[in-house]
């Protein structure tokens, strides 16, 4: 009895002690570029810690306030352990740091990233596209309007060659919404991944792929060293949650066999992407250490 008694003395801060590990974060890209009018996401992921978890969101260093939140921004947060941030159009207003900063009663961590915002202004993209969308309403018809006109003018009517201007800006304009449209219809972009990193064994892997241009719809498909990766409905190893631009794939308990290379492609009608992150699962999960004690306890 004494000896029990003096084994749960000197085990008993050991466990307390395991218990109380402060958060650790997901390491965020150090700097990211997007386009005007682009949608912006990160996510915010916890790797270890103990539960419960704060999140807090700033930008230029300075809180979101509610206000902000309901205006321009949108934060979710996913299974206790997640938070992502959403800006649905991009403007040079929101180029920045960004900063999500998460805490617990044993400590907290940060990760930012400093946001650049590219191209024209949401106003002058919006009034480009709308002038597109019109004229490319009215081009096809007047388009061949003009054309047998300027052929019967230039054939049979030399005099009326002084039209010459007028098609010559028209035709201009009409390459140029061609040109348009043809850009519109871009392949799709992904957002970087961090290119290697590293995680306990025990612990849980979160990867976010996220598309900021090109035209939807997207299909997703994860593979881990090249082969894609199945979700088994019998086997709860991997799980893939995927929306209308963003897939997530997570891994729970890391074993050393989940040491590879996992990639994200995305495909859409006019092309695809792939990003590709190096994962590297090491060290000795603390519960296999609860587990020797309770053996040994008992």
């Amino acid at each position: 009895m004494f000896i029990f008694s003096a084994f749960i003395l000197i085990i008993f801060p050991i466990i307390s002690t395991i218990n109380a590990i402060p958060p650790k974060l997901d390491e965020f890209k150090s700097s990211r570029m997007l386009k005007n009018g682009a949608k912006f996401k990160i996510l915010c992921v916890i790797l270890e810690g103990t539960k419960p978890f704060q999140f807090e969101w700033r930008f230029n260093d300075h809180q979101l306030s509610k206000s902000s939140i309901a205006s321009e921004y949108k934060i979710d947060s996913f299974n206790d352990d997640q938070s992502q941030l959403t800006i649905a159009k991009l403007d040079r207003k929101h180029s920045g740091t960004y900063s999500c900063l998460v805490r617990n009663n044993f400590g907290s961590d940060r990760q930012s990233t400093r946001l650049t915002v590219t191209g024209l202004s949401h106003q002058q993209f919006l009034l480009a596209i709308n002038m597109w969308r019109i004229f490319s309403y009215l081009k096809f018809k007047t388009f061949i309007l003009f054309s047998f006109a300027f052929v019967y003018s230039f054939m049979f009517h030399s005099d009326e060659i002084k039209m010459l201007p007028n098609m010559l800006i028209f035709y201009i304009f009409a390459f140029l919404s061609i040109f348009i449209s043809v850009i519109s219809q871009s392949p799709p972009k992904l957002v970087e991944l961090v290119p290697r990193r590293s995680q306990n064994v025990g612990t849980k892997l979160n990867l976010f792929c996220s598309v900021h241009e090109g035209q939807s719809p997207f299909q997703f498909e994860w593979f881990k060293n090249d082969r894609p990766i199945l979700v088994d409905s019998h086997v709860h190893k991997y799980q893939i949650d995927t929306s209308e631009d963003n897939s997530l794939l997570t891994i729970v308990n890391l074993n050393d066999h989940d040491s590879a290379n996992y990639s994200c492609m995305v495909r859409n009608d006019f092309g695809f992407d792939s990003q590709t992150t190096i994962l590297i699962v090491k060290g000795l999960f603390v519960t296999t250490i609860f587990c020797f004690i309770t053996i040994c306890g008992a």
